[in-house]
């Protein structure tokens, strides 16, 4: 079981967070017919601690999803949506990747709407 109390930071803690947040709906929904009503204990419980730690539910949430789920390709070009990616996705499509990257654009001011 992952040793929470081990996460150091508030960046490790949201990052966490987004990966069990994942981890969790994924589990719930894998037969979409037949969600399923409970987590394992090795995911329930790294879960909920993470999510106490910072103050959040244990569910996917803005803040862990987009805000602090995201890396540049490359530190050399500046913020922008071409340069921009996800470290934790549902899928591997770039819709979703776009999706989740533009409300931290938005949010971080990079993108200006008219």
């Amino acid at each position: 079981m992952l040793d929470t109390a081990r996460l150091e930071g508030v960046a490790s803690l949201r990052l966490a967070h987004t990966l069990l947040s994942i981890l969790g709906h994924s589990w719930v929904h894998l037969e979409p017919s037949r969600p399923a009503s409970r987590l394992p204990r090795s995911l329930a419980l790294p879960w909920t601690r993470v999510a106490s730690r910072l103050g959040l539910p244990p569910v996917v949430v803005h803040s862990t999803i987009s805000l602090s789920n995201w890396r540049r390709l490359s530190d050399e070009q500046g913020l922008t949506l071409d340069n921009v990616t996800t470290i934790f996705s549902f899928d591997s499509s770039r819709d979703l990747e776009v999706r989740y990257s533009l409300k931290y654009l938005i949010c971080s001011d990079r993108i200006v709407f008219l």
